[in-house]
C-alpha cells in the first residue's frame, strides 16, 4: 500500500543513488543483495530507486520486478566494462 511519503522517499533515494558511478551502484546493489528483502516498506522503495537508476544507467537491473513491485534481487555483480554481469 502506497503511503503519502513515499514519493519523496523515492526521490530522495533515487536522487542519492544518481549521484554514484557505476563502481558505487554496483556495490549498493552488492550490499542490498547480502542483506536481501527483509519485508520492510522503506527498504522496497530504496530497492526499488535503485532499481531506476540502473535501468537508467545501466538500461538493465539485477532487480527483478513485476507490476512495479520487487520481486527479487538476483545475485551478485560485477564490473563488465560499460555495464556489469553476474559473478
Amino acid at each position: 500500500m502506497p503511503r503519502r511519503e513515499d514519493r519523496e522517499k523515492f526521490l530522495e533515494y533515487q536522487s542519492n543513488f544518481e549521484k554514484l558511478d557505476r563502481a558505487g551502484l554496483i556495490a549498493a546493489y552488492n550490499e542490498a543483495w547480502k542483506v536481501g528483502l527483509v519485508g520492510n516498506h522503506m527498504q522496497s522503495i530504496n530497492y526499488f530507486a535503485l532499481h531506476t537508476v540502473f535501468e537508467k544507467v545501466f538500461g538493465k537491473s539485477p532487480i527483478t520486478l513485476e507490476d512495479d513491485v520487487i520481486l527479487g534481487l538476483t545475485e551478485r555483480i560485477c564490473e563488465d566494462g560499460e555495464t556489469w554481469r553476474y559473478e
